[in-house]
């Protein structure tokens, strides 16, 4: 934190130095316009005019001998991090463009305007800011639950429950730049109506959502096979039917603020590491049931966490 001295001017008027990092950040120059609010709780200055708010953030990433995996985790990370417009370039881009639309395709909104041997532009067509954080995390439980509940049924489509994973990344990449993008603006009106502390706890649930349905995805994989096993798949399903029941009162009790029933929801965890241990001792030599109990061991402290989300 950066501290001035009040200095008085004149009979009526005090004036205060502003840092020179935040005044080349914010591009001010002799004559500019400062804002300053009084919320009630603080004095807020800015320098934000609607022109400099609605200008595009732009990046150019160079892919030249980068592996796609790397080239997806920079796409993702610009993406979040609230860039509008991301220019790609590269020697190799020809042979890459293919697989990078198609990772630009997992991203809600980001869409390529112009493309040559060398070069690619994609824009993302959204205001992050006009997007209701709680409705997208509603969204994210919802398909959360989805999977989760199809995962007992008697016929599984697992392709399916792999393509719904792959919804909820996208929707999760979505409303972390949502969030960013609200932590960037320290406008009072934004402060007022939406506490950073709010925006840390939605950008924690994230996270823990999108974890969850990365367990359940790979759970999916393993229950494929562990299902030819008739007698370790019922009771191992069975545990895990479980625990699609803790995370539905769990996540009722984010909803409600409900401290009481998210204590009762956390100490599941306990009960279900004992039981894992049980079925260990009975199918240890059946394929995949060690892994399946490992993941539900998983899904089981993530579930934990959401529980904790409410009373800590």
């Amino acid at each position: 934190m950066d501290t001035r001295s009040l200095i008085k001017f004149g009979r009526t008027s005090y004036v205060v130095t502003l840092p020179q990092s935040w005044i080349k950040k914010e591009g001010l120059g002799k004559g500019d316009p400062i804002h300053f609010e009084d919320n009630g709780s603080g004095l807020f200055i800015s320098s934000s005019s609607k022109t400099k708010k609605d200008q595009n953030k732009k990046i150019e990433m160079d892919v030249t001998d980068r592996d796609l995996f790397r080239i997806r985790r920079e796409l993702v990370a610009y993406y979040i991090n609230g860039y509008d417009v991301i220019r790609i370039i590269g020697k190799d881009l020809m042979n890459k463009s293919k697989d990078i639309r198609d990772i630009m395709h997992s991203l809600v909104s980001l869409e390529v305007l112009e493309q040559t041997a060398t070069r690619m532009t994609a824009k993302v067509f959204l205001s992050s800011k006009n997007i209701f954080i709680p409705q997208l995390i509603r969204k994210l439980d919802i398909l959360n639950r989805n999977m989760m509940e199809d995962m007992t049924a008697k016929s599984v489509d697992y392709n399916d429950i792999l393509q719904r994973d792959n919804d909820v990344d996208r929707l999760t990449f979505l409303l972390l730049r949502i969030i960013k993008t609200n932590l960037q603006d320290n406008s009072s009106a934004r402060i007022a109506n939406l506490s950073n502390n709010k925006l840390l706890d939605y950008w924690n649930v994230a996270y823990a959502l999108e974890a969850i349905a990365d367990e359940v995805r790979k759970l999916s994989f393993v229950f494929k096979d562990l299902s030819k096993n008739k007698a370790a798949f019922k009771n191992i399903i069975g545990l895990y039917s479980y625990l699609v029941k803790a995370y539905l009162k769990a996540m009722d009790a984010y909803y409600a603020h409900d401290v009481e029933s998210a204590y009762k929801t956390s100490s599941i965890k306990i009960e279900v590491i004992q039981r894992c241990a049980e079925l260990y001792n009975r199918y240890w030599d059946k394929k995949g049931a060690v892994i399946a109990l490992e993941r539900i061991k998983d899904l089981a402290f993530l579930i934990h966490g959401m529980g904790r989300r409410v009373y800590s």
